[in-house]
């Protein structure tokens, strides 16, 4: 392993983070007390990568994880997609119910393109996935949105045209 500078521009201090990810520094020490933000101590200054400060607010707000996963490349393995997924359902579902039928819906999407690429889940695969789960029924407004779209159109490229009209300074 060889030893990163942490004096580069990879390594911000906390008020330098807390300044560009826009979040207070009490939040960055907290993830700091929790493990799931690593640093290095220089001086008197604590510094964190850049990278693990994003991928630790990644993982606590559900907005960073999801313009991660539709800027993902369509190359890319479907199971770490669905992952990324499962965990945007656990943070933002809010009752165990609603939760459950998400993640049948996920695992079924899943088991049913073994070894495919993000290109591959397709709105028909969505749709059969959601019949098949039972997803259908608690998820009923989405998959009948989803069943006036072309069968051929992948998930991703619909999702992200979706988010570019919400939310155009984010996901443009």
């Amino acid at each position: 392993m060889t030893f990163e500078d942490p004096t580069n521009q990879n390594w911000l201090t906390l008020d330098d983070a807390a300044d560009e990810f826009k979040v207070s520094r009490r939040t960055l020490e907290r993830l700091r007390s929790k493990g799931s933000l690593p640093g290095v101590r220089t001086g008197r200054f604590m510094r964190v990568k850049r990278d693990d400060v994003r991928r630790a607010l990644t993982f606590e707000d559900p907005v960073p994880l999801i313009r991660t996963l539709l800027i993902q490349p369509r190359d890319e393995s479907l199971e770490s997609w669905i992952l990324g997924w499962s965990r945007y359902v656990y943070l933002t579902r809010p009752d165990d119910r609603s939760r459950k039928a998400a993640q049948d819906w996920l695992d079924h999407l899943q088991a049913s393109l073994p070894g495919g690429l993000i290109r591959d889940c397709t709105i028909q695969a969505v749709i059969d996935s959601a019949n098949t789960s039972g997803a259908s029924r608690e998820f009923a407004l989405l998959v009948d949105s989803l069943r006036g779209l072309p069968p051929e159109k992948t998930l991703q490229s619909v999702l992200q045209a979706f988010m570019k009209s919400v939310n155009p300074q984010a996901f443009g």
